[in-house]
C-alpha cells in the first residue's frame, strides 16, 4: 500500500523545468517587496515568490539551484545575514540592486549617517562593496556616488540603469542643471534617466533610452539634441517632459539627428510645441512606430503634431485608422497596418469635444488617405459632438476612397444613427466611402425616446439603416455598384428596461435588409441585455 501511494505521488510530481518556469514567472509577477516604504526597516516585507519554496522539498531545491532568483532581491530586507545569504545564493550572477525599494521615501542610502540604525549602515556598506557586480541598478544620483563625489571605477556587468536626481531647494535657475554622469559600463544597453544624461561614449552603446525631464532640470534644447545625437544605436526611445523646453535663443538651428536603428519612439509632454521642438531634427526610417501623448488642452484646431511626423505619415506603412477617447477624455488617433498588428503612429491629444471634429477634419490632409482600408470609431466616452458627426464623415467619406470596412462600436443609438446616415450621403454617383463593403456595428446602447410619435425606437433605428443602404444602391450607375457585401451586428446590445426593444420586430427588419438586396449577407452575433447606460 505504501509503495502504491509513493508511485501515485511521483506521477503527480511536476517536471523540474515546469517548476523552474513557475518560479521565473512568479519572480516577475510577485517579487518580494515592502507593503509600505515610509519606514521599511519597521515593516515586515511581503516574501512574494519565496513562499513557493515551502511547497515541498523539490520546489525548494529548484529555487536554491536558481541563482538568478536570489540575485534580484538583495535590497529588499533590512537584515544583514539575509542579504549575505542572498548574495551567496546569487553566485556569480549579475545583481539587481534597487535602492528605491530598499529605503524609505525621501531618504536615500547617503542620508544614513551616524545615529541611524546600525543595521541599515551595515547593509549599505555591504551593498556598496558589491556595486561592481550590478547588472541592473536603480538609484538616486547621490546614492550612486561615493561620499567624495566619485562614481565607482568600473561596472563591468551593468546593462541597465535607472538614475534620478533630487533637486534641492537652493538650486535656482541660472543655467542648466542637467548633469552628465561619467560612467564606465561597457555593457550598458538600457538607461532610464531623470534630469541626468550620460557621457557620449556610454550613450553610443545604448539600445533603449527613457528620458524624464522635470521642470527643475532647466534642460536646454541644445543639450537634449546633443545627447540624442550621440545615441546612434538607439532602437527604443521615450522622452517625457513636464514643461516646455528652454530654447537656446531665436538663432538656434539644430543639426539633423540620424537614428537609423530606431524602431519605436514615445513622446510625452504637456506642450505640443515642446514635442515639435525636440523631434523636428530627428531623421529615422519611415516605418518606425511613433506614439505622441500631449496633455495640453487645445483651444484651437491648429496642431503642429501632424507635421512633425510627416515623413512617417506619408510613408504608406498603414491601412487602418482607429479613433477613440480614453478614460481621461483625450482624443486617441491610432494609425497602423493590419498585417503588422501594431500601431505605426498614435496620438493622444487632450481636446475639448467640440474641437475634436475640426481636428479630425484635418487628419486626411496629412496622411495617404487612399491607403486606408478600415476605419474604426469608438464612442465610449463621446468621441465628437453630434453636430460634428456629419462634417467629419463627409470629409472622411470623400478622402478615404479605398475604405472597405467601417466599424462602429460602443455608442448609443442616436450617434450610431448619425454615423450610419452619413454612409448613405455623398455626391450624385459617388456616396461616402465609395469602396465600402463591410459595415460592423458592435456594443450598441439602445436608449432614449423616438423623435417621432407613433414610431418606436426600433423602427427609427432600422428605418435609418435601410434608408442609408438604399441611398447607396441608388447612387450607383450599375446594379450593386455600392452594395454592401456584409452587414455584421455583434457584441452586447444593451436595452434599458424603460424602453423595451421589440425583438420579434427586430428580427423582421433584419431579414428585410437581405430581402431588399441592401446587403449580400447579414451576420447577427448580438447578445441582448438589459442594463444601465454605458456609452455616450
Amino acid at each position: 500500500m505504501a509503495r502504491r501511494r509513493k508511485s501515485k505521488r511521483n506521477k503527480l510530481q511536476l517536471p523540474i523545468d515546469i517548476i523552474s518556469l513557475i518560479f521565473d514567472h512568479a519572480a516577475v509577477i510577485d517579487p518580494p517587496h515592502r507593503r509600505h516604504r515610509v519606514a521599511p526597516n519597521r515593516v515586515r516585507p511581503t516574501l512574494g515568490w519565496i513562499t513557493l519554496t515551502h511547497v515541498c522539498s523539490s520546489w525548494r531545491a529548484v529555487a536554491l539551484s536558481t541563482p538568478t532568483l536570489w540575485a534580484a532581491i538583495v535590497t529588499t530586507l533590512f537584515n544583514t545575514s539575509a542579504v549575505t545569504t542572498f548574495l551567496a545564493r546569487a553566485g556569480s550572477c549579475p545583481l539587481t540592486l534597487d535602492f528605491f525599494e530598499g529605503f524609505p521615501v525621501g531618504r536615500t542610502i547617503t542620508d544614513h549617517r551616524e545615529g541611524d540604525d546600525s543595521r541599515s549602515n551595515a547593509i549599505i556598506s555591504l551593498l556598496k562593496e558589491h556595486l561592481s557586480r550590478a547588472g541592473v541598478l536603480t538609484v538616486h544620483l547621490t546614492d550612486f556616488q561615493h561620499h567624495g563625489g566619485e562614481v565607482p571605477s568600473t561596472l563591468p556587468s551593468l546593462y541597465r540603469i535607472h538614475v534620478t536626481r533630487r533637486m534641492t531647494a537652493h538650486q535656482v535657475p541660472g543655467g542648466s542643471l542637467l548633469q552628465t554622469l561619467e560612467l564606465n559600463a561597457p555593457k550598458l544597453r538600457s538607461a532610464t534617466l531623470q534630469d541626468v544624461i550620460l557621457s557620449s561614449d556610454r550613450a553610443r552603446g545604448l539600445r533603449e533610452l527613457r528620458m524624464d525631464l522635470s521642470r527643475a532640470s532647466w534642460a536646454s534644447l541644445k543639450e537634449i539634441h546633443d545627447f540624442m545625437r550621440c545615441c546612434t544605436q538607439l532602437e527604443t526611445l521615450r522622452i517625457d517632459f513636464a514643461s516646455p523646453i528652454s530654447v537656446n535663443g531665436l538663432h538656434y538651428h539644430p543639426r539633423e539627428i540620424r537614428l537609423a536603428n530606431l524602431k519605436r519612439a514615445r513622446l510625452y509632454s504637456n506642450s505640443d510645441q515642446s514635442i515639435c521642438d525636440i523631434w523636428r531634427p530627428v531623421v529615422t526610417q519611415d516605418d518606425i512606430v511613433i506614439h505622441v501623448d500631449c496633455t495640453s488642452v487645445h483651444t484651437s484646431i491648429e496642431t503642429p503634431l501632424f507635421e512633425v511626423c510627416a515623413a512617417q505619415m506619408l510613408s504608406g506603412h498603414y491601412d487602418v485608422i482607429d479613433l477613440a477617447v480614453d478614460y481621461a477624455h483625450r482624443l486617441r488617433i491610432i494609425i497602423y497596418k493590419r498585417s503588422a498588428q501594431h500601431a505605426s503612429h498614435a496620438w493622444m491629444l487632450s481636446t475639448y469635444q467640440h474641437n475634436r471634429g475640426d481636428l479630425l477634419c484635418l487628419l486626411p490632409n496629412h496622411i495617404r488617405a487612399e491607403l486606408i482600408r478600415t476605419l474604426a470609431i469608438d464612442s465610449t466616452f463621446g468621441l465628437i459632438s453630434d453636430s460634428s458627426i456629419s462634417d467629419v464623415l463627409r470629409v472622411f467619406g470623400t478622402a478615404l476612397t479605398g475604405l472597405t470596412e467601417l466599424k462602429l462600436r460602443r455608442m448609443n443609438q442616436w450617434p450610431a444613427s448619425l454615423y450610419v446616415r452619413a454612409v448613405g450621403r455623398g455626391k450624385p454617383g459617388a456616396p461616402a466611402f465609395r469602396s465600402l463593403r463591410y459595415l460592423r456595428i458592435a456594443d450598441l446602447e439602445l436608449q432614449g425616446v423616438s423623435r417621432q410619435s407613433g414610431r418606436s425606437l426600433a423602427q427609427y433605428w432600422w428605418d435609418t439603416l435601410n434608408t442609408a443602404l438604399s441611398a447607396r444602391l441608388r447612387a450607383g450607375s450599375e446594379a450593386c455598384e455600392f452594395k454592401l457585401q456584409s452587414l455584421v451586428l455583434e457584441g452586447t446590445w444593451s436595452i434599458p428596461q424603460a424602453f423595451m426593444w421589440d425583438l420579434s420586430h427586430d428580427g423582421e427588419e433584419l431579414a428585410k435588409v437581405t430581402s431588399l438586396g441592401l446587403a449580400q449577407e447579414v451576420v447577427d452575433k448580438r447578445s441582448c441585455t438589459q442594463g444601465e447606460v454605458r456609452w455616450k
